[in-house]
């Protein structure tokens, strides 16, 4: 057996700016893809920041939205980090499309609250590297609707950007 036969972990953010380093995470997915279908773990937090107009035109999220219907960003953040630690615990591969990013940005968000720092105990399957290492000089878009148009995955622009859809 080899990591594609067992569960895997889908990871994404949904979050308040392009830089990994200063992005705050809106909205975040942990789910497992395994023999029983698709379990998913989402999170809205609270934003401490007002969202730019600009991030809520990709994921949809305003900030009078999250402030309302948001978690504290505390427990979210840790609550992300067990989800994760617990796929790595069970052996199973956590996935994402530039992975490199939610990583970074979990990793100073859980710094910024004070909370135990991210540990990567498994590994990590970033699908736009593999993308990147399977058709290397194919043109156009690497992103994620478009790379999963190109292997036939249905992802609807509606559904784009929501954490979820994305994990």
């Amino acid at each position: 057996m080899t990591w594609r036969n067992n569960p895997m972990c889908g990871f994404d953010t949904e979050t308040d700016g392009p830089n990994p380093e200063d992005a705050h995470i809106i909205s975040a997915c942990v789910g497992v893809a395994g023999p029983n279908g698709w379990t998913a773990t989402t999170w809205l937090l609270k934003p401490n920041r007002p969202i730019p107009d600009e991030a809520a035109a990709v994921h949809g999220i305003a900030t009078e939205y999250a402030m309302e219907h948001g978690m504290e960003r505390g427990g979210a953040l840790a609550d992300i980090h067990r989800h994760l630690a617990h796929a790595w615990a069970q052996g199973w591969p956590v996935v994402g499309h530039n992975a490199s990013f939610d990583m970074t940005v979990l990793a100073r968000e859980l710094a910024r609250e004070d909370l135990p720092p991210l540990t990567i105990d498994g590994p990590v399957i970033d699908t736009i590297v593999l993308d990147k290492h399977v058709d290397r000089y194919r043109r156009g878009s690497r992103k994620l609707i478009d790379v999963a148009a190109h292997y036939g995955i249905a992802l609807s622009e509606a559904d784009a950007h929501g954490a979820e859809a994305d994990a």
